[in-house]
């Protein structure tokens, strides 16, 4: 619990620039990202079975996610004096996550439950082998229009509303061989897919407290959050196929709904200033958080409603010219 909350404490969610634009008319940055991805529909994706005597324990498998390299690129315009700003920002990243087991292993599944159990009357279909290969694509594009208040010589915050579009994209890939007892087939695939894509309101704000500065340098501490309701639609499938060969597919109904999202940034930033242009660079702790993503049935679990996590560093380069 207190995990969540501190994740929740840090989110936000309108892709965070941390320097609040400075006199001139344009700026452009690059934010390098290295984050990791939690996702809890990948904590259960089967089972391992040991039987010992009258007992059996079972141990549930996971599917971590590997740090993964992304970019964020965004451009803005400033009027009035650095008054108002708007802010056009696109965001790439992808993380894949792999497992395997052996032994009595057990799909949690909902295409594996129907094959060669035409009544029912099998809860779980062990096998001898299984592997796994989870793929998650993430993208989204902002447009913000902002507003900067200078409150003194330490504090500057910048406020700001816009629109945000996403796809979140989840790819499953799983194999499964060696049924027991044997039967007319000897392996198996179970392929599924749980896409969002979605558009909507975000709004947030980003902060600077002055460290200390001298000669046109500044060093500040950053603080930026914000959040966003995005409407979309969630598509599923859930396609099974054995080589005896029977192919099973899983009717799941699209999902039309709202789906929220947070997220956040705390760090670091270096500016220098020159005589027509600004150098800011930051380094960052960047965490989000998007409700409602992994909504797919499992054959164990039910319905799912879990959310996806993205957190780790975010370095930013930014020119302001």
């Amino acid at each position: 619990m207190k995990k969540l909350i501190w994740i929740l404490l840090l989110v936000s969610a309108a892709e965070v620039h941390a320097e609040i634009p400075r006199k001139n008319s344009s700026f452009g940055y690059i934010d390098l990202l290295y984050w990791q991805l939690r996702e809890s529909g990948a904590d259960n994706w089967g089972q391992l079975a040991t039987i010992s005597g009258t007992n059996t324990t079972y141990k549930v498998l996971d599917a971590p996610f590997d740090w993964n390299t992304g970019v964020r690129i965004g451009v803005g315009h400033e009027f009035n004096n650095g008054s108002f700003d708007v802010t056009l920002a696109y965001t790439h990243y992808q993380a894949t996550a792999s497992n395997q087991a052996s032994g009595t292993v057990i799909s949690s599944f909902d295409g594996n439950y129907f094959a060669n159990n035409t009544n029912g009357a099998s809860l779980d279909k062990p096998y001898r082998s299984a592997n796994i290969r989870y793929q998650f694509f993430y993208n989204t594009l902002d447009v913000n229009l902002g507003k900067n208040y200078k409150l003194d010589t330490i504090l500057s915050f910048h406020p700001y509303f816009g629109i945000k579009t996403a796809m979140l994209y989840q790819n499953i890939y799983s194999n499964w061989m060696n049924p027991i007892p044997a039967t007319d087939f000897t392996s198996d695939t179970e392929n599924l897919k749980n896409n969002f894509s979605g558009i909507g309101p975000s709004v947030g704000v980003d902060s600077t407290w002055l460290v200390c500065s001298s000669k046109g340098k500044t060093v500040d501490l950053i603080g930026n959050f914000a959040g966003a309701l995005l409407y979309g639609r969630t598509t599923f499938s859930d396609i099974y196929a054995n080589n005896k060969p029977i192919t099973i597919t899983v009717h799941n109904d699209n999902i039309k709904g709202v789906s929220s999202m947070l997220g956040g940034l705390l760090g670091l930033q270096w500016n220098s200033q020159f005589a027509k242009s600004d150098l800011n660079i930051h380094l960052g702790y960047e965490a989000q958080i998007w409700f409602n993503q992994m909504q797919f049935y499992s054959l164990n679990m039910g319905k799912m409603s879990r959310p996806v996590i993205l957190q780790g560093a975010n370095i930013e380069f930014r020119f302001n010219f």
